[in-house]
């Protein structure tokens, strides 16, 4: 088990195990056939990245540059 995207295809390329991780990344090891897609009907599709924010929500800075 790794933290980290790449270190987690790069092993699964390695043949040490099997990689739960976005498509953009195995992408290439796909096309290849250096990786095989596994369990995929149990795959969720993914549609993107979202960020929700409320619309009234005011946003102050976190430091205030200094007059210097």
């Amino acid at each position: 088990m790794v933290n980290d995207a790449d270190l987690a295809v790069r092993a699964a390329v390695d043949g040490l195990g099997i990689a739960y991780t976005i498509e953009a990344l195995a992408e290439p090891f796909l096309r290849s056939g250096q990786l095989v897609r596994v369990l995929e009907d149990w795959s969720p599709t993914f549609e993107g990245l979202f960020l929700y924010y409320p619309g009234t929500a005011r946003f102050r800075p976190r430091y205030a540059p200094s007059s210097t």
